[in-house]
């Protein structure tokens, strides 16, 4: 099979998936009755007018949620999804795609940087784990990684943060208030990059230890020992 195929394959595979997904989501809001809006229809009810199903027209084409049938309104919906018009948000106003791409270079900001961090340390100690087997060495290795893959990392951001506002003061000033320290940097770009580091780092160090497991006994490997190498020659050809 060509890369194409494979390439081709991968991506139908995502079509199908990112389909299905927005068609269970489109169900579960369309088969789940609007609370809010029943509430003010039972008002309007109780109100001399009759006009519970003009407001009902209203509201839901300004949510962008005609007052059709099931077809009709899974059709625009996907059309929408698809063609990337996600309305604007209810809580600001702005375009949902642009709070969106908002959102995304900010989490790409920290979890590229977390990601080659956590490669670059996590081959380096699974390397070292694997040529050092049944060794006490290994063993703390293999403990540190399953501690760090159990632990969740939100839960020491939480900790960080809140202990930070506890100990991290200064005096602001010549007068003698002492304020919580304000340390913006830390908080939004270096802890991010650490916690998400830590909980990469435990699974790709166990992957790359049980990888070398396998090379670390090959004649390759043997034959670099046999000709005097070192543990980096050695390295080198795992």
């Amino acid at each position: 099979m060509s890369l194409f195929s494979v390439l081709a394959r991968r991506f139908a595979a995502g079509l199908v998936t990112v389909w299905a997904t927005l068609s269970a989501l489109f169900a579960l809001f369309y088969f789940t009755d609007d609370w809010n809006l029943d509430r003010i229809l039972a008002s309007l009810r109780r109100s001399p007018g009759g006009q519970e199903q003009q407001f009902r027209e209203q509201y839901l084409a300004g949510r962008g949620r005609p007052d059709g049938g099931f077809v009709t309104q899974y059709g625009e919906f996907l059309v929408d999804m698809f063609s990337l018009q996600w309305q604007e948000s209810y809580a600001t106003g702005e375009s949902v795609l642009s709070l969106t791409i908002s959102a995304a270079l900010r989490t790409g900001a920290y979890v590229l940087p977390a990601t080659v961090l956590a490669i670059v340390l996590a081959l380096s100690v699974g390397l070292y784990a694997a040529l050092r087997p049944r060794t006490i060495r290994e063993q703390v290795v293999r403990a540190a990684v399953y501690l760090g893959l159990g632990i969740p990392s939100f839960w020491i951001g939480v900790f960080l943060l809140d202990w930070s506002e506890r100990v991290a003061f200064r005096f602001s000033g010549p007068s003698d208030v002492i304020s919580a320290s304000a340390l913006p940097f830390l908080y939004e770009w270096v802890a991010p990059v650490v916690l998400v580091t830590m909980t990469l780092v435990a699974a790709i160090t166990s992957y790359a230890r049980s990888q070398s497991l396998q090379y670390v006994n090959k004649d390759a490997a043997r034959l670099v020992r046999a000709k005097g190498g070192g543990t980096i020659d050695v390295t080198r050809h795992v």
